[in-house]
């Protein structure tokens, strides 16, 4: 496993169980398995799932699939609300994206990263941040009709839907104020409210009560 601290002990011992099932799976066409994201830099218990990307020979069979639920079927992903493959990269694909993962947020379980991958650059994170800040407006817009009639089960996903637009438009709001790209997309909820408190203590402490 790479050197960057992780969240907590809670997350070696899914990452070392969830890698042990994809490379009893998979076996030798597994190239690598890094975890990612909020099981790095920090993460709300119970709410948060945990993210990993898988770096494989080929893609996932429907057999893979099979041997990969039945293994991890028992398995307790506690304090996460669930795993998930954040995505599956082909390392034989000649058209495969050969970027991803931000510095000092993800952690190699097995293998090594392929020698021509990059990760994503200050660049391309401020503008996924404004992408993000140009969401709000019409996913709120668009949520606001799905919670009207939803019941618990639905509110339930569309609070955890909330979050995936909330985390990243905070991050652009901060890049776009002039904090440190890279130091706002590794920090976790409550360090965007400490670092937002700067230049918005109102808002900043709505984020910090939600």
């Amino acid at each position: 496993m790479s050197e960057v601290r992780v969240a907590s002990p809670d997350t070696l011992r899914i990452a070392d169980a969830v890698c042990a099932a994809f490379r009893s799976a998979l076996g030798d066409r597994l190239a690598s398995f890094v975890v990612h994201g909020s099981a790095v830099t920090g993460f709300i218990p119970n709410f948060s799932d945990f993210d990993f990307v898988v770096f494989a020979h080929g893609r996932l069979a429907v057999a893979d699939a099979f041997e990969i639920q039945r293994l991890l079927a028992r398995f307790d992903s506690t304090p996460f609300s669930y795993v998930q493959l954040s995505r599956l990269v082909d390392v034989d694909d000649v058209l495969e994206r050969r970027n991803g993962l931000i510095e000092g947020a993800y952690v190699i379980v097995h293998g090594e990263l392929p020698g021509d991958w990059s990760l994503h650059s200050p660049e391309l994170l401020r503008e996924r941040g404004r992408e993000a800040l140009r969401r709000v407006d019409p996913e709120m817009q668009r949520l606001s009709k799905d919670w009207a009639p939803a019941n618990a089960m639905q509110r339930h996903g569309l609070v955890r839907y909330l979050a995936t637009v909330l985390k990243p438009a905070v991050r652009g709001l901060l890049s776009e104020l002039g904090d440190p790209v890279l130091n706002v997309w590794r920090s976790p909820y409550p360090a965007l409210a400490r670092r937002l408190k700067v230049y918005d203590v109102e808002l900043a402490a709505q984020m910090e009560a939600l």
